[in-house]
C-alpha cells in the first residue's frame, strides 16, 4: 500500500526554483535540531533503562523534550521573518515562475489551491491521498 500511495501522490509534488543559499541555513538548522532531539532521546532512554530516574527527573526530561520539540517553530518563524525582510526578486519568485509557465485556467486552479482552509482541503482527493500515505508511513513506527 505505501508504494502504491507514493505513485498516486507523485503528481501532487510541485518543484519550485528558489534561492537555495537563503533556505539552506534554515534547513541545516532543522536537520541539526533533529539530530539533537534524536541524541537526547537516545541518552534519556539509556539512562532510564540503566539507572531508572526518579519522578522529578522524569518531569525535568519531559520539560526539556517539550522545549526541544517546540524549537522548530523558532526556526520557522526566523525563516519567515528573513523572507519578509529580504523579499525575493521577481526573477526568483516561485509563484511568478510557475504562473508564467501555466495557462490562465491552470493559474486559477493554482490560486484556488493556495487559498483553501482545512474544511475545503478535506473535500479534495489530494488531501486524503496525502493523509493515507502519512498514516501508512507512520503505521510501522507506532507499533511496539
Amino acid at each position: 500500500v505505501p508504494s502504491l500511495l507514493s505513485v498516486l501522490v507523485m503528481p501532487l509534488v510541485r518543484i519550485y526554483e528558489t534561492s537555495t543559499v537563503d533556505e539552506k541555513k534554515h534547513l541545516d538548522g532543522l536537520s541539526a535540531l533533529s539530530l539533537v532531539i534524536a541524541a537526547y532521546l537516545m541518552i534519556i532512554i539509556i539512562l532510564k533503562s540503566t539507572f531508572g530516574l526518579p519522578s522529578w527527573a522524569n518531569t525535568v526530561t519531559l520539560a526539556i523534550l517539550l522545549v526541544l520539540l517546540s524549537s522548530p517553530l523558532v526556526i520557522a518563524i526566523r525563516a519567515h521573518r528573513d523572507n519578509i525582510e529580504k523579499p525575493s526578486s521577481p526573477a526568483y519568485s516561485p509563484l511568478l515562475d510557475n504562473l508564467e509557465a501555466t495557462t490562465s485556467s491552470e493559474s486559477s486552479v493554482l490560486t484556488e489551491d493556495q487559498s483553501l482552509n482545512l474544511l475545503q482541503a478535506m473535500r479534495k482527493v489530494d488531501f486524503w491521498l496525502l493523509f493515507l500515505a502519512m498514516v501508512c508511513g507512520m503505521g510501522s513506527g507506532v507499533q511496539r
